[in-house]
């Protein structure tokens, strides 16, 4: 079955679908009989409308009829595990196979008590999804959040290998990527907070320690611009300094490295 169908938007699912009947799509029979009318120029009077399926006339199985909708929906879950045991999503109109295994060849024209009944058990079965979902989904935050800070570790290792200065959520989302980790979003968001924080407090430390020796630095600077011949320094000569001597500074550091050489030059003249 390859044709199209705009009302949802996908391939015709057949007799999968609630809207199929007797080897025949009912909205496409309405439409046809409405579309021979307007091309005749007549009218078809209501009680002449060929509906497939009349309300209320549909043959009930006396098992659906003295089925509670709560038994209903446990039978409905048992068939989803016999039959689609390893399927992460039910697939399309599974709800109206089950119902067709049970003698219910179609939802339309049932009559309004065995349809409320029905709707009842499917709204139900959706409810249980939905709270088995969210019981396995904190199951798995769970086991992530114990293994935070070893995923932390080895995502700021894997920034100071591609020798980034910063975290970013995109590169948390290609680390998990190139190693092959599959983690919830929640998850995701807390590797890159934590490991922002780390990082900024990695580097406050590291501004601490530069701050202690850069009088000592300063000194350097300005002997080296000496014997350079320079009286005073660009941010180019702080930077062919630093490589020269392999010196690795933060950039606050080398600011500051900047202005006190070029104050120290000027006051040595």
């Amino acid at each position: 079955m390859t044709t199209f169908c705009p009302f949802y938007n996908d391939t015709c699912k057949g007799n999968q679908c609630i809207m199929w009947y007797n080897e025949n799509c009912l909205i496409v029979n309405f439409l046809q009989q409405i579309q021979t009318a307007l091309i005749e120029g007549s009218e078809i009077p209501s009680d002449q409308i060929e509906y497939p399926v009349e309300i209320g006339r549909v043959s009930v199985p006396d098992y659906i009829k003295s089925i509670s909708p709560e038994d209903l929906t446990v039978e409905y879950i048992d068939f989803l595990e016999q039959e689609f045991p390893d399927s992460d999503r039910r697939p399309y109109g599974v709800f109206d196979l089950f119902l067709r295994s049970k003698g219910v060849e179609s939802r339309y024209g049932l009559p309004p008590d065995v349809s409320l009944k029905i709707e009842k058990a499917r709204l139900l079965a959706d409810s249980e999804a939905d709270r088995a979902r969210e019981i396995e989904q904190d199951i798995r935050l769970e086991k992530e959040h114990a293994e935070l800070d070893s995923l932390i570790d080895r995502y700021l290792d894997w920034v100071e290998t591609k020798e980034l200065n910063k975290v970013r959520l995109m590169d948390v989302q290609r680390f998990l990527r190139e190693n092959d980790l599959d983690l919830l979003r929640e998850t995701e968001r807390d590797i890159f907070d934590q490991a922002q924080l780390r990082m900024e407090d990695k580097n406050k430390e590291k501004i601490m320690i530069e701050r202690e020796e850069l009088p000592s630095l300063v000194d350097q600077c300005v002997d080296w611009a000496r014997v350079n011949g320079l009286r005073s320094v660009t941010k180019a000569d702080i930077e062919t300094y630093l490589l020269e001597n392999n010196l690795d500074i933060m950039k606050e550091t080398q600011r500051s490295l900047y202005a006190m050489t070029n104050t120290k030059l000027k006051i040595k003249k």
